[in-house]
């Protein structure tokens, strides 16, 4: 909603650099399609000032923007930046602090009913040509097994021990997986000016990790085996992932597994109180 966003040859912004008078009229433009929500604009607005004065500037904002800041305070002043999460919570402190508890209330009303609508208009979601693989992805794991292989070569000539040739690996593994997620999140960051459907799931606080994204575009990364070892795989088989969730679940396995029990008790009390009978 308060994300900048510039006309590009695949998308074109509506109402990009035009100049507006004042809010009224910007969001007038916003309500007859004359204008995204997203565009940047030049808008005469009313900007606090450190002795407590208002001032009217002209400056690079969005509609978006504008209608977010109808429902702060005046106190507060006018907001122009990106909403994320850490943002939006910063912003609530600093207007508590301006104004009372009750009108930081009402304005945690407004922003659950705005982010509502606008959510619900704006339709997020995310698909598989969202997920972007890095093309440096095979080479850096091509020569991440090149380096296992020697280390192993100098365990096999006993050059290291088994936990340093353990070590050694889990460290080239650790390494490389880092620079895939980083390589990741350069990718989706800057795919379509910031707004790629999971970034903006990422980068606005809703929902998702750094990890979690790796895990998508990168490899899945150091996991548990069976046996409390670890290893490094790219991709899992069928058997291979529902193996990896046996510490998830064993609780729930051992519950079912009791649940049997109590029940096979209880048919063999049953059975001895009818010989008794």
């Amino acid at each position: 909603m308060t994300k900048l966003r510039r006309s590009t040859p695949e998308h074109k912004v509506i109402g990009e650099g035009l100049t507006f008078y004042g809010p009224e009229e910007l969001v007038i433009a916003f309500n007859e399609k004359r204008v995204d929500i997203n565009a940047p604009v030049k808008c005469r607005i009313d900007l606090l000032q450190p002795d407590g004065s208002y001032k009217a500037e002209v400056i690079e904002t969005t509609a978006g923007r504008v209608i977010f800041n109808q429902a702060v305070p005046d106190e507060a002043g006018y907001i122009n930046e990106v909403l994320t999460k850490k943002a939006l919570r910063d912003i609530i402190g600093d207007i508590l602090k301006v104004t009372d508890v009750p009108r930081t209330a009402a304005l945690l009303d407004e922003i659950k009913d705005m982010g509502y609508g606008f959510a619900f208009r704006g339709g997020l979601s995310f698909s598989l040509g969202d997920i972007m693989i890095p093309d440096e992805k095979q080479a850096m794991i091509d020569a991440a097994n090149t380096k296992v292989d020697a280390i192993r070569g100098n365990y096999g000539m006993g050059l290291i021990t088994q936990n340093e040739r353990y070590n050694q690996v889990i460290d080239v593994w650790t390494a490389t997986n880092a620079e895939l997620t980083e390589l990741a999140m350069k990718n989706i960051r800057e795919d379509n000016q910031g707004f790629n459907s999971v970034f903006m799931m990422l980068d606005s606080g809703a929902r998702g990790s750094k990890e979690q994204i790796r895990q998508l575009t990168g490899m899945r990364g150091l996991m548990a085996k069976l046996k409390n070892l670890t290893l490094v795989v790219e991709k899992l088989l069928r058997i291979q992932f529902f193996l990896t969730l046996k510490k998830d679940y064993r609780f729930l396995n051992t519950l079912s597994l009791l649940t049997v029990h109590v029940k096979v008790l209880q048919i063999r009390l049953l059975k001895r109180q009818m010989q008794v009978t």
